[in-house]
C-alpha cells in the first residue's frame, strides 16, 4: 500500500516526503506522544495548497471573482454565468479550478454558479481549517448568496460535500426563512468521519497513543459546535436527511482510492430515500471530468430522466 501526496489518501505509491514524515513524527513520538498529537493535528487541518498557475487564473477571468472576509479568512468566490443560481464545492487540498468541467457545463446550460476558492486553498487566504469552519465559511456564503438570488441547488466534491452539509444543518437549526434547497448533488463524499481520519492515521503510521489524541482533538472542534464528531459528518446528520427537504443524488466511482466508494453505500443504506449512482472504473479525480457524470449533475438539477439531444451535442463538443 503506498500513499500521495494528499495525506487524506492512500494510492500505489508511497513518495519520499511521507516517508520522511514518518519517521520524523516516530522519532517525535518516542520523545512525546503529547507534543507529536499537537503536530499531527496541525497537520490533519493543514491543507496542501494548489499553485495557481497562468493557465488557473486565464479560466478564473472567465468569471467575476468577490472578495468575502469570513471568519477571519479572505475569501475569494467566483461567479459565472446567469440565471438559477448554484452553489458549487471543491474538494480538500484542491480549489475551484479543479471543477471547471462541471462550471463551464452549469453555465452553458443557463445556471449562475456561485464557486469559492475555500479558506487555505486556491486564491483564498489561511493556513489551518477544520471541518466545522469550512461548515461556518459556507453557511456564511449560502446565506450570503442567497440574500441576492436564492440559491436553490448545489453540487459538491469530496470534503467539500461534507462540510456543505454540515452548513447546510447549521442553516436548518436556524430556521432561516426564504432559504430552501431543492436539489443537491455530491460526488466521492466521505460519510463519515473515519473515512478522512483513518486513513489520515494510516497515512502517517501514527501510534495508537497518537491517534487516540488525534481523534480526541478533532472530536472537540465538533462539541465547539455542539455537536458528536459522528454529527459533524453526513453519516450523523439525521435531521437534515430525514426532512427530506430537498432531492439528493450520491455520485462515486468504483476506483476511488482516496474515499472509497463504500462511503456511499453506507449513506444510501442509512437514508435510503436517496438517489445513489456508482460509475464503474472512476477514480476520484476523474469523477468530477467524466461526461456521464456531467450529464446526470445537469438532468438532476433540471429534474429531468433523459438527457436532451442538444445538451448531449454541447457537451460532446465542449470535450
Amino acid at each position: 500500500m503506498s500513499i500521495s501526496k494528499n495525506l487524506h489518501t492512500i494510492t500505489e505509491d508511497i513518495p519520499a516526503a511521507v516517508k520522511y514524515m514518518r519517521k520524523g513524527i516516530g522519532f517525535m513520538n518516542s520523545i512525546s506522544a503529547a507534543v507529536t498529537t499537537k503536530l499531527v493535528t496541525k497537520l490533519f487541518c493543514k491543507p496542501v495548497r494548489v499553485k495557481i498557475k497562468a493557465k488557473h487564473q486565464k479560466w478564473y477571468q472567465t468569471g467575476t471573482t468577490d472578495v468575502l472576509h469570513i471568519r477571519g479568512y479572505q475569501v475569494k468566490v467566483l461567479r459565472k454565468g446567469s440565471g438559477k443560481a448554484v452553489y458549487v464545492a471543491h474538494g480538500w487540498n484542491s480549489c475551484g479550478y479543479a471543477m471547471r468541467h462541471i462550471v463551464d457545463a452549469l453555465v452553458n446550460e443557463g445556471y449562475q454558479v456561485i464557486m469559492p476558492d475555500m479558506p487555505c486553498h486556491g486564491r483564498s487566504s489561511g493556513v489551518f481549517v477544520n471541518q466545522v469552519q469550512m461548515g461556518e465559511v459556507i453557511e456564511e456564503i449560502l446565506l450570503h448568496y442567497n440574500a441576492q438570488s436564492p440559491i436553490e441547488q448545489i453540487v459538491t466534491y469530496s470534503w467539500g460535500g461534507t462540510a456543505t452539509l454540515l452548513a447546510l444543518d447549521r442553516i436548518r437549526k436556524q430556521n432561516r426563512i426564504g432559504f430552501n434547497i431543492k436539489r443537491m448533488v455530491s460526488l466521492s463524499m466521505p460519510s463519515t468521519p473515519e473515512a478522512i481520519l483513518g486513513i489520515f492515521i494510516k497515512t502517517l503510521a501514527l501510534s495508537k497513543a497518537v491517534a487516540t489524541g488525534l481523534r480526541q482533538n478533532i472530536a472537540a472542534v465538533a462539541a465547539g459546535d455542539g455537536r458528536s464528531l459522528e454529527e459533524a459528518f453526513p453519516i450523523g446528520l439525521n435531521k437534515l436527511f430525514e426532512r427530506e427537504h430537498f432531492e439528493y443524488l450520491l455520485l462515486h466511482g468504483t476506483a476511488d482510492s482516496a474515499i472509497a466508494s463504500e462511503n456511499s453505500v453506507t449513506l444510501a443504506n442509512k437514508y435510503t430515500h436517496l438517489d445513489t449512482r456508482f460509475y464503474e472504473g472512476l477514480g476520484h479525480h476523474d469523477i468530477v471530468k467524466d461526461t456521464n457524470v456531467i450529464l446526470a449533475i445537469v438532468n438532476h438539477l433540471e429534474g429531468n430522466t433523459k438527457t436532451s439531444s442538444v445538451f448531449t451535442r454541447r457537451l460532446a463538443a465542449a470535450y
